[in-house]
């Protein structure tokens, strides 16, 4: 098989799967903080379904801040409530990720913290969380799990252990702006939720990347019968 025909073949096998997310870059920051508080790395984990069968509490533990990729271009049937007040619009075609902070066995230390930097390809739309500040009601996060979710059986029932404190201060600390999302999270006894939302980027049609690859080849073909 020639290189342009294994190319052709990649090409057509990936239409088949379907597509598939690129990994956001990730720059972990020591938190550098006091005694009874662990360093947690933030870690890409890649698909959700494909690598947890549940996100309920205890599922998915690690001593690490997951990042989890959830949807890929999906269309808003409605619209989409961020923390913070904004909104994406019904219509729009968005990505979805989801950070999962639950680490090994729950006891009030050590406190673990992950802190650094997710930068994506794409433009980050905002965040959605649960928190007990009263700014962010639980429902934005429980209800996008069945907009850009794996539906609501998929992850904790409580929606009170998903939930950030935002009521004390040092406990929560999440910013996004242009393509990248800064975090700083804590937790011990219970676990941290954030979900990400990106714009997607436009896919050409199957039949396009196919006509186009084709197109390729037999430019080649003409180019090599012509230099003989």
């Amino acid at each position: 098989m020639s290189t342009r025909q294994r190319t052709l073949l990649a090409i057509f096998m990936a239409l088949l799967v379907g597509s598939v997310y690129a990994a956001p870059t990730i720059m972990n920051i020591d938190p550098l903080t006091g005694p009874g508080t662990t360093r947690a790395d933030i870690v890409w984990k890649g698909d959700l379904a494909g690598a947890v069968s549940s996100l309920a509490m205890g599922q998915a533990e690690e001593n690490s801040v997951q990042v989890f990729a959830e949807n890929l271009n999906v269309l808003l049937a409605q619209d989409l409530a961020l923390v913070g007040g904004g909104v994406v619009s019904a219509g729009t075609r968005v990505n979805s990720y989801i950070v999962h902070f639950d680490p090994i066995g729950r006891s009030s230390t050590p406190v673990w913290e992950g802190k650094g930097s997710i930068l994506f390809d794409e433009m980050v739309l905002g965040v959605i969380y649960a928190n007990d500040g009263g700014t962010a009601p639980y429902s934005l996060l429980t209800n996008s799990d069945n907009i850009v979710g794996l539906g609501s059986n998929f992850y904790e029932a409580d929606t009170a252990q998903r939930k950030f404190e935002v009521t004390s201060n040092k406990w929560i600390d999440i910013a996004s702006s242009g393509t990248g999302v800064d975090l700083n999270l804590f937790t011990n006894s219970s676990m941290d939720e954030v979900r990400i939302i990106t714009q997607a980027v436009p896919v050409p049609a199957p039949g396009a990347l196919l006509l186009g690859a084709a197109g390729t080849s037999l430019v080649g073909y003409l180019r090599r019968r012509k230099a003989v």
